[in-house]
């Protein structure tokens, strides 16, 4: 299933994949100050529709800003409410090193 989260005319793919034992959320494209509130409404309604941990493929975001990282940050925390981590995967190089430099992979799991 493909969700389109809709910002004032601007929207992002991502694709919801719904398993047993979790939900795997797969955005495509960058996340960045123009696409961050979309791709946010979409990650909420997962963690507030779901107690299966979530995992975001990342295989097809070439580029993360600060804005996704302040999404990712607002997951963690309501993650961490019900003692459930983030799962990232298929993480590509350039977003793995934002990832490190802001030192945001102490506060997810990097899978795959």
């Amino acid at each position: 299933m493909a969700l389109i989260g809709d910002l004032g005319g601007v929207s992002m793919e991502v694709r919801v994949n719904l398993q047993p034992d979790k939900v795997v959320l797969q955005p495509i494209g960058a996340i960045n100050s123009v696409t961050a509130e979309s791709f946010g409404n979409v990650l909420m309604a997962a963690i507030e529709q779901n107690q299966v941990p979530i995992e975001l493929d990342l295989a097809e975001v070439p580029y993360a800003s600060s804005a996704a990282f302040r999404v990712l940050l607002i997951a963690i925390q309501k993650l961490d409410q019900r003692r459930q981590r983030l799962r990232l995967s298929k993480v590509p190089h350039l977003v793995s090193k934002a990832l490190d430099t802001a030192n945001f992979t102490s506060l997810v799991d990097v899978v795959g």
